[in-house]
């Protein structure tokens, strides 16, 4: 499995940990969902916190923090498209680490 499959899959074993840098509660995960244009590493669907109504966010993974701008000028364009609702975030890992708290979620 390639460290990409193992950060989807390390995160998605802990959606909790996702409460505060996403700002929701109640967060189930869907993972790797396909369309179009493209594919969605994961797919966040959570109350948020300051309106209590329910909320998406999409989160791309990325194995390190040089694939961000391919990202930001390719992908993300698509994803605000496909759910333009949604919070979008990108996560990158540190060192190959799968320890969570290696892991880096920006908002775009």
């Amino acid at each position: 499995m390639s460290y990409h499959s193992d950060m989807i899959k390390e995160i998605s074993k802990q959606p909790n940990k996702l409460d505060l840098i996403l700002e929701m509660s109640e967060i189930s995960l869907k993972t790797e969902i396909s369309f179009i244009n493209g594919d969605i590493d994961i797919l966040a669907k959570g109350i948020c916190w300051y309106t209590g109504t329910n909320k998406l966010a999409v989160i791309e993974v990325k194995s390190n923090f040089g694939l961000i701008p391919h990202y930001k000028k390719y992908q993300l364009p698509k994803y605000i498209q496909q759910y333009p609702e949604a919070k979008q975030f990108v996560c990158y890992g540190k060192n190959k680490s799968l320890n969570f708290e290696d892991f880096t979620f920006l908002e775009n």
